[in-house]
């Protein structure tokens, strides 16, 4: 598809399975997330699986027209989306609970 995979993972040990997995890039969680990702040229998609401050960090990446998609939030902090970020880039926020969509389109 073309797509060029940036993952965050916190450790060695995780950075190295994501590395392994066919990630094209990997950078660790205690990282300054928005500017690497700015400099390989920002991120069109976002699939985030933890919420809070990686979630925001990865909205302020996220180019113009971009995606983001939240899929779980295991940080246990759900983010406040600052909608002026939302207005300014054309940026679409979706919610994908796949337990919960499964229940009722199976």
């Amino acid at each position: 598809m073309g797509a060029i995979v940036i993952d965050v993972a916190r450790g060695a040990v995780k950075m190295a399975v994501t590395k392994a997995a066919g990630a094209d890039y990997v950078m660790d969680a205690s990282d300054d997330i928005t500017e690497l990702v700015r400099a390989l040229g920002g991120a069109d998609v976002v699939f985030d699986p933890v919420g809070g401050a990686p979630f925001n960090a990865a909205l302020r990446a996220t180019n113009r027209e971009g995606r983001v998609i939240v899929i779980g939030i295991a940080s246990g902090e759900i983010p406040q989306i600052l909608t002026n970020y939302l207005l300014v880039k054309n940026i679409t926020v979706i919610g994908f609970y796949w337990g919960g969509y499964l229940k009722f389109n199976p």
